[in-house]
């Protein structure tokens, strides 16, 4: 076996054995899914459209083969008694070296992301896409440890703003508008772009 942080061959075919039931499951989503795609097939708003499918599909496709493939991979790794590369985030794993307050913060901060991508979806339709996704972004950033507040600012209104853009005039997808005020500002917004 590889140099790896793993020290048996018993730990390398369990995270292997865990590693494909998670890429079975996402694969088999994926296949569900897109076999759900068929039902808005058809539903296109012009004649040049791609129609409603389209980039589910092309999602769901990319996904389907990603995890095809991370089964294959899986699979001669199984074949060959060989632990992940050191390339992998597991890799450089220590159990001795690594701190029950550096577990504990790791998880905090894992937490606290679900967190605040649950707040934003729940906020989504009521704030709208331009006002949210900056300060979104930006918390989000700070949450995961970037400190430089100036880089987040710019990150998050630059990102939003090309998002923005990207699905409005390149995918004519009409991203959440909000309600209210929010609505207004992102009405306003759109009419800049």
């Amino acid at each position: 076996m590889s140099e790896s942080y793993l020290k048996t061959d018993g730990e390398a075919l369990k995270w292997h054995l865990k590693d494909a039931g998670i890429t079975t499951v996402v694969l088999l989503l994926a296949i569900y899914f897109f076999t759900l795609t068929s039902e808005f097939a058809d539903v296109t708003a012009s004649t040049g459209d791609p129609g409603a499918a389209f980039w589910p599909r092309i999602v769901l496709g990319v996904m389907i083969i990603a995890s095809t493939a991370n089964l294959g991979i899986i699979a001669y790794r199984i074949k060959t008694n060989t632990a992940p590369s050191a390339d992998s985030a597991l890799a450089d794993v220590d159990d001795e070296s690594t701190s029950d307050t550096e577990t504990e913060d790791n998880r905090l901060t894992y937490l606290s992301t679900i967190g605040l991508l649950l707040l934003y979806v729940g906020l989504l339709d009521t704030v709208g896409f331009v006002v949210l996704t900056p300060f979104f972004l930006i918390i989000t950033g700070w949450n995961v440890g970037y400190r430089s507040p100036i880089k987040l600012v710019v990150f998050g209104f630059v990102t939003g703003v090309v998002l923005q853009v990207v699905f409005r005039n390149f995918f004519n997808i009409v991203l959440p508008r909000g309600a209210g005020i929010f609505r207004g500002i992102s009405l306003f917004f759109e009419g800049l772009i």
